[in-house]
């Protein structure tokens, strides 16, 4: 998968935990999971605030792009064929990768684990370019018969619509007016088909994952507005309106200036 690099820390974050990932044994039998190789994302273990889906949208938390890296690997494992014993989806939809194979991870409750299910260790070699690709490759004994291929088709099942949401944020600055989120939910359906050579061998079942709308949401500041501005906000709220919150905004006051913005 490929990444801006621009974005300083969510580079460091997905730099840093391709470097923990990078260059694992895995031995027959044993289990490898993502959180314990990478292990806590706190700023003590050198990790920056980024991005991160949570409370129906994105804040920031340590680690934030981290995912990414889960999700790339995860591909590899996939076409691996190993035994994958936890993967869960995101919450809300990721660019990065179609619906059905991305892999997010949260300490405690969230992981990405597989089994090594060959007869032989398998080594993971991770890496990340100046271009922003992450890239893993899985290296073991060979274990398939000559000309099988897998494929992952991702099926949509079923789109959700998302809402308007408005609120208050005494803690922006009065007068602004933030806009985010906007994004289509959906339930799809991932398929395992195997060929050998040309020929379609199976064509299974493999993963089901649903993914929660994220409402478009309107947060009007309120630091400094007088208690009657914020009425007026708090009412436009109430009634979900987004011209009447834009003339709560225009038409309001500041308690220091008394002025309208």
């Amino acid at each position: 998968t490929q990444y801006s690099r621009d974005e300083a820390n969510r580079d460091t974050n997905i730099t840093l935990a391709v470097e923990k990932i990078n260059g694992t044994v895995v031995y027959p039998g044993e289990e490898f999971s993502a959180n314990k190789t990478i292990g806590p994302q706190t700023a003590e273990t050198g990790f920056k605030l980024g991005g991160t889906y949570a409370d129906g949208g994105v804040i920031q938390t340590y680690g934030g792009g981290v995912c990414q890296v889960t999700t790339t690997l995860y591909q590899a494992v996939l076409q691996a064929e190993l035994e994958v014993t936890e993967r869960h989806n995101h919450s809300f939809l990721v660019s990065y990768v179609t619906p059905g194979l991305d892999a997010a991870i949260a300490e405690d409750y969230m992981d990405l684990k597989f089994v090594n299910s060959t007869d032989y260790p398998i080594y993971i070699e991770g890496s990340v370019d100046e271009s922003g690709n992450i890239v893993f490759n899985i290296y073991g004994h060979e274990y398939r018969e000559s000309g099988r291929k897998v494929v992952y088709d991702s099926h949509i099942l079923e789109y959700k619509d998302y809402d308007v949401a408005y609120k208050a944020d005494p803690n922006a600055d009065f007068g602004s007016l933030a806009v985010t989120g906007g994004q289509e939910g959906l339930d799809s359906e991932l398929y395992k088909l195997v060929y050998n050579g040309d020929e379609l061998v199976s064509n299974d079942l493999y993963s089901t994952s649903t993914y929660d709308p994220m409402d478009t949401t309107y947060t009007a500041g309120t630091k400094n507005a007088t208690s009657a501005t914020i009425t007026a906000i708090n009412q436009a709220i109430a009634d979900k309106s987004l011209t009447e919150l834009q003339s709560a905004i225009a038409n309001g006051s500041t308690v220091d200036s008394g002025t309208q913005q």
